[in-house]
């Protein structure tokens, strides 16, 4: 059974659970989003404020592409399926 739990999607069997994917979202990519939103609520020029935040924005968005890039494929070399979980032993 697969299971959405915030941004982590999680495969339950039985008595155990475990994390096999984690996409887009990581603590410090989301931490740049919102230091980003922060900066963008404090100040008092717009035009300012929204090319001070694009940076942060995409600074954010590519650190948690290039972290779920390299994450997927450690698990990969692992042994462990991105898009199907474990391994199973037939596969």
């Amino acid at each position: 059974m697969n299971i959405f739990f915030g941004p982590y999607l999680w495969q339950a069997e039985a008595d155990e659970s475990w994390l096999y994917w984690e996409i887009w979202y990581e603590p410090f990519g989301i931490a740049l989003h919102i230091l980003g939103l922060v900066v963008l609520s404090l100040s008092f020029f717009p035009v300012l404020s929204i090319s001070l935040y694009i940076p942060f924005v995409l600074l954010g968005c590519l650190w948690t592409m290039v972290y779920g890039t390299w994450k997927a494929a450690d698990m990969r070399e692992s042994g462990w399926g991105v898009e199907l979980g474990p391994r199973k032993p037939w596969q």
